[in-house]
């Protein structure tokens, strides 16, 4: 029998008086034991098994990382569209990106979405917005106020909005709302209906025109009116 031959049959020999408990598979285990198979020389071959000792305990939480670099800004550019192939009558093209190079303008390579609001094909005439200036009562004693009354209402009879100015001439003042008097004043309407005060500062009293005008943003059509108010002494 040869050397080789002979640390065979030892090996051989040997694990197989290993008893089988060790290589039996713990009942109601999950995954603590790993079960392999030991192959030799001359074609046997044995059940190995590994045990898993339970794991231990987790260890302390790492130290936070470094906070990351800040977002890009969100960028809008509106631009006017030429008549073309995106607009047939013309328009303006929206584009809106990311600022990634931080430069505070949307470059042509930072554009991540575009939109077109092209021109309808039928013209429109703006209708002018009626506008109606009152002075109650008409007549006044000299020095004491009287309002004037500007009422706009929209080509379809809602009430507009918008600046109203009050313009009128000589001793006839119109009462600010910064409490000074001029001949100049302005005041914002929101429901449709403008006031501002009037007096004449002629101890003889007389007449007083006040001219208010309006400018309608949606129509951009200026229209106006008058009212007059007499003073006595």
């Amino acid at each position: 029998m040869t050397k080789e031959r002979l640390s065979v049959l030892i090996c051989g020999a040997l694990l197989f008086t290993i008893p089988s408990s060790v290589f039996a598979v713990k009942q109601g285990g999950s995954n603590d034991i790993t079960v392999g198979t030991i192959y030799f020389a001359d074609g046997t071959s044995q059940s190995t098994a590994t045990l898993q000792g339970p794991a231990g305990t987790q260890g302390p939480t790492g130290p936070q990382g470094p906070a990351g670099a800040n977002g890009y800004n969100s960028l809008m550019l509106i631009t006017d569209e030429l008549s073309g192939s995106n607009c047939a009558n013309g328009g303006i093209k929206i584009q809106v990106g990311l600022d990634q190079d931080r430069s505070g303008v949307l470059d042509s390579c930072e554009v991540l979405q575009a939109q077109y609001m092209c021109n309808g094909t039928t013209a429109v005439s703006p209708t002018p917005a009626p506008i109606t200036v009152t002075a109650s009562p008409l007549t006044q004693t000299v020095n004491l106020f009287t309002n004037i009354t500007a009422t706009v209402k929209n080509a379809d009879g809602t009430p507009g909005y918008g600046s109203v100015y009050f313009m009128s001439s000589g001793s006839c003042m119109l009462y600010g709302a910064d409490n000074s008097l001029s001949n100049y004043a302005s005041v914002y309407v929101t429901a449709g209906i403008a006031s501002i005060a009037l007096t004449n500062t002629n101890s003889s009293g007389g007449p007083c025109v006040v001219y208010a005008g309006y400018y309608n943003p949606f129509t951009q059509v200026q229209v106006g009116g008058s009212a007059l108010a007499t003073f006595v002494p």
